[in-house]
């Protein structure tokens, strides 16, 4: 739900966790239309940006996602991955994780 102020600014909080491609855009686009956001990403750098244009950077996953209403999830893949790793869980298979 969101609720308009008189100023017409939204104040609902969104939380976005990943801020790969998709997330980092969104993020921004949320934040830039005032909406109170906390951000969460594997790589905590990743939320530097959007940090510094007023966005609550949240240390857990857990504390992410109990400091909003509304949380989109944005995994870039099922599972951490390095430059010797697997590739990532096939769909089929994600479901189990």
């Amino acid at each position: 739900m969101t609720e308009q102020h008189p100023s017409g600014q939204n104040s609902t909080a969104v939380t976005v966790v990943g801020l790969g491609p998709m997330g980092l855009v969104l993020a921004e686009t949320l934040l830039g239309k005032g909406l109170t956001l906390t951000v969460w990403n594997r790589t905590p750098g990743k939320a530097d940006a959007l940090a510094a244009k007023g966005a609550r950077r949240a240390a857990t996953v857990a504390e992410a996602v109990a400091a909003s209403p509304v949380t989109i999830l944005c995994p870039t893949t099922t599972r951490p991955r390095t430059a010797s790793s697997t590739p990532p869980v096939p769909p089929s298979r994600a479901a189990r994780w």
